[in-house]
């Protein structure tokens, strides 16, 4: 009887070669996950954006008090040049407290804060004319002040949150 010998594993050429073809495919992928990435870090941040504002609505009608939004821009000298730390935004309770005036958008000492976002790299919250630097929601759900806040990223793409008068708040 003859016995057939049966090898199992992998040659060292076949692993050399997929360990290549590996290496080309990283070499390819790596400098578009990079341009990627600051977009993703836009779009992310918007969203985030867009979301507390809502949810700073939701609270001033559910809580029956008026929620505050304040907006911490910084200078950017030239885009594509995003400056770090590139600006923030608090949620707090603008009830007035500490010697504040309840439902004025502006952050007395004694206001508690809901949260402070800072904006993630590559991605910054430049001042500007058009830049709403805070505002508050009243129990009614409508805003003491309107405008539009935007994003930049160091790819000088923009993403753009604006309030309406009435309350209304898109994201573009």
């Amino acid at each position: 009887m003859i016995r057939l010998k049966t090898e199992h594993g992998f040659t060292l050429v076949e692993v050399l070669t997929v360990m290549v073809i590996i290496a080309i495919l990283s070499a390819i992928a790596t400098p578009a996950f990079f341009s990627w990435l600051p977009n993703l870090r836009l779009r992310q941040a918007s969203r985030g954006f867009f979301l507390d504002m809502q949810e700073a609505k939701s609270l001033a009608i559910k809580n029956n008090t008026p929620i505050g939004i304040t907006v911490t821009t910084v200078s950017c000298p030239g885009l594509p040049n995003i400056p770090s730390p590139g600006g923030s935004y608090t949620l707090f309770t603008d009830d007035g407290a500490g010697g504040g005036a309840a439902g004025d958008g502006i952050r007395a000492p004694g206001e508690a804060v809901i949260r402070t976002t800072q904006m993630p790299t590559d991605v910054a919250l430049c001042n500007g004319a058009a830049q709403m630097a805070s505002t508050s929601f009243l129990p009614t759900g409508s805003p003491i002040a309107f405008g539009t806040v935007t994003l930049n990223n160091s790819q000088a793409n923009t993403s753009t949150i604006t309030l309406s008068l009435s309350g209304n708040i898109r994201q573009n």
